[in-house]
């Protein structure tokens, strides 16, 4: 029902965003313009990717849901293999966030 629905675009959010918050830190490590500037920003994002990783956690803490979860993406996305696809991204994500701490 509607909760699944959110749950699930909640998903897809917090994914999106710790994909743009990756590439951000990813531009940090490359370019030094203002250090200042560069070193709040940095830890401004880095607070964000771990709290946000944190939640995405959560949400595919329990098998169970995961399935779940698996279920309702293939049918908001139209495609089991692109659900399977946003499954490993997370995973792969939550498996990089661990390596930066």
């Amino acid at each position: 029902g509607c909760v699944g629905l959110d749950v699930t675009s909640f998903f897809l959010m917090i994914l999106v965003r710790l994909l743009e918050l990756a590439h951000h830190l990813s531009l940090f490590r490359k370019k030094i313009t203002n250090k200042e500037f560069n070193i709040a920003r940095k830890e401004e994002v880095m607070f964000d990717i771990f709290q946000l990783s944190q939640v995405l956690q959560d949400v595919v803490a329990a098998d169970d849901e995961l399935v779940q979860l698996r279920n309702r993406l293939g049918a908001i996305l139209k495609s089991d293999s692109l659900a399977e696809k946003a499954e490993r991204m997370a995973k792969t994500l939550l498996g990089w966030v661990n390596t930066i701490q």
